[in-house]
């Protein structure tokens, strides 16, 4: 088949992207093998300068935060650069920041067996300023979400996990 015959698809909403596999040969080199059908694709265009991109799941969010009210409102897939605070429940290291850059909602799923709050799929560009080898969360972690603007001083939602935001590091190698 050829991509002219993806393009097509009974949805409300508009068919923006194909994902196909080349399988052409010299016969019909523009052959192709459907994937998937998009509506959208994060990070396609974005300039090679930016850093990679990363997923995280801020799970359990209060869902009347202001960021998970935000990403599920009509215009919330871009939220902005936002900064991320690793902290421990008991104090028991010091606070952890990671820059969170340009930073766009994915989904706002609810939480399995928690009613009230939601779980936060973001697309995001990771930095942290760690000099000290790989970080690691504390034992009891607590997550809190603030707006890049410091002016903005209450967090913009908190969570007791992140997945994805340590997957990031590779493992320590053996010490010598």
């Amino acid at each position: 088949m050829r991509v002219a015959d993806f393009a097509s698809w009974e949805r409300e909403f508009p068919l923006r992207y194909l994902l196909v596999r080349d399988v052409g040969d010299e016969q019909d080199w523009q052959a192709v093998e459907l994937l998937a059908r998009c509506v959208d694709v994060e990070g396609l265009y974005l300039p090679r300068e930016h850093l990679d991109r990363t997923v995280l799941v801020l799970e359990g969010c209060p869902a009347d935060s202001p960021l998970a009210v935000t990403a599920a409102g009509p215009g919330g897939r871009r939220l902005g650069d936002l900064m991320l605070e690793v902290l421990g429940r008991n104090d028991d290291r010091p606070p952890h920041v990671f820059d969170l850059v340009d930073v766009s909602a994915v989904a706002v799923r609810p939480t399995a067996g928690a009613p009230g709050l939601v779980d936060l799929v973001l697309g995001t560009g990771l930095r942290d300023d760690w000099e000290y080898g790989r970080p690691r969360p504390p034992a009891q972690p607590y997550f809190e979400v603030r707006a890049a603007d410091q002016r903005i001083t209450a967090p913009l939602t908190h969570c007791g996990s992140i997945g994805g935001l340590y997957d990031h590091y590779p493992s320590p190698g053996p010490c010598n």
